[in-house]
């Protein structure tokens, strides 16, 4: 197969995905308009399944412009695989450093303890926002610092609030596709864990990844 039948097929095959992909947003934004009005929890689903969907649709995207550049020539093929995984890589970490950039002005509800449920996603002041997963028994699991390391580590309500107010993520801030507990048992899953990294796995990404990622 020649360049130029490549690019041909390649162009037909992203216009005939967007097609059918801009069909099924037209869904999404009727499905949305009707609960216009609705409620934190219909919200925080819509976004969870158009997250997947958008995700979905990326992927298979991107899998088959690899695949064409491989029928037309395997260095193409080669060099349109790597360049899709740095492109990856620097969209997560503008993603990331976007999300760590709004941090100080997170949106929450101040909560007391006793209305706290395991699974929730709570976060506190302190001259920039720290977040984590209660876990029930009053515990908290989040990264903690111990000198010059960041681990995830299990610690009570008051060392982490450190006396302070807490605040809750509701479900339309921090949507969730697992039940309280297993959210929390997703978080104690990574216990001891010493990734910590400010763009691309803080305390937020770590309490959203707990509530969300497959």
């Amino acid at each position: 197969m020649g360049l130029g039948n490549f690019f041909e097929e390649l162009k037909w095959k992203i216009e005939d995905t967007i097609e059918n992909r801009e069909f099924y947003f037209d869904l999404f934004r009727d499905s949305v308009g009707e609960v216009a009005n609705g409620f934190d929890e219909m919200v925080g689903d819509v976004k969870v399944i158009t997250s997947d969907f958008i995700r979905e649709e990326k992927e298979i995207i991107k899998e088959a412009i690899v695949d064409r550049a491989y029928i037309a020539n395997y260095t193409l093929g080669e060099a349109t695989e790597i360049a899709f995984g740095v492109g990856d890589k620097i969209s997560e970490g503008i993603k990331n450093l976007s999300t760590t950039a709004k941090n100080p002005l997170a949106d929450g509800d101040r909560v007391e303890i006793s209305d706290l449920r395991i699974g929730d996603h709570i976060f506190i002041h302190c001259g920039f926002t720290h977040h984590g997963i209660f876990v029930g028994d009053d515990e908290v699991v989040h990264y903690t610092r111990n000198g010059d390391f960041r681990s995830v580590d299990i610690t009570s309500i008051e060392e982490f609030s450190g006396g302070g107010d807490l605040y809750r993520k509701s479900y339309n801030q921090s949507p969730t596709r697992y039940s309280g507990e297993e959210v929390a048992s997703r978080a104690k899953e990574r216990l001891c864990e010493e990734e910590y990294d400010l763009f691309f796995n803080n305390c937020e990404h770590f309490a959203r990844w707990c509530r969300i990622e497959k």
